[in-house]
């Protein structure tokens, strides 16, 4: 997880209040094997379609659309898959090994921002809409550098989270950040326990 999604799996193990989207980070080395088991799927897809009726096509359509990017900015965001219903959407970006000079260091072309290796892997089991999956091995780290130190989604954002938490059972990270009583942060949605499955994410 990246991004506002991993600062909603930190702070309270969903998404942020507002955020339509789901960020994923896959590593460089894997983006090649993604893009594969999509052509195949989107090959199987269009074979399976030449066979139908137009009736048929239309009630067999995935509720899913699946957007593999080419061109400008693709090598951030490879692809992205909408759910054709409401329009949520996952966009998926990938993180790259800095030159020789910055071993040890992930880049990211996005933000422009950098990240120790150690912050990310191993990867860390948490949770999110109730699920496991893997994201960065130091996420506060991960989040401070990405938010510039204020571990805050977007301004547009904040009012929204303070409301929807409110003051019952709140994350020491959301106290950390809106509450009047700042405290240190705990690791709230993150699973200490290492024997889960945590979900390829």
């Amino acid at each position: 997880m990246w991004a506002g999604t991993l600062l909603g799996a930190y702070s309270n193990s969903d998404s942020i209040p507002g955020d339509s989207g789901i960020n994923i980070m896959v590593p460089l080395e894997e983006v090649d094997k993604f893009r594969k088991i999509m052509l195949v799927q989107a090959q199987r897809e269009q074979t399976t379609n030449t066979l139908m009726s137009k009736d048929q096509r239309h009630q067999s359509d995935s509720p899913y659309q699946w957007i593999i990017r080419a061109g400008e900015d693709s090598e951030i965001i490879i692809a992205r898959v909408v759910d054709k219903e409401n329009g949520y959407y996952a966009n998926v970006f990938t993180h790259q090994l800095s030159p020789k000079a910055l071993r040890g260091v992930i880049f990211d072309k996005f933000t422009g921002k950098c990240f120790d290796l150690r912050m990310m892997y191993p990867p860390k089991p948490c949770v999110f809409g109730g699920r496991i999956y893997n994201c960065p091995q130091d996420a506060e780290g991960i989040l401070k550098i990405f938010y510039n130190n204020e571990l805050a989604p977007p301004a547009g954002k904040k009012k929204d989270l303070v409301k929807r938490l409110g003051n019952s059972g709140q994350n020491p990270l959301v106290q950390k950040v809106f509450g009047p009583n700042p405290e240190d942060c705990k690791t709230g949605g993150w699973l200490n326990a290492t024997n889960q499955n945590p979900e390829s994410a």
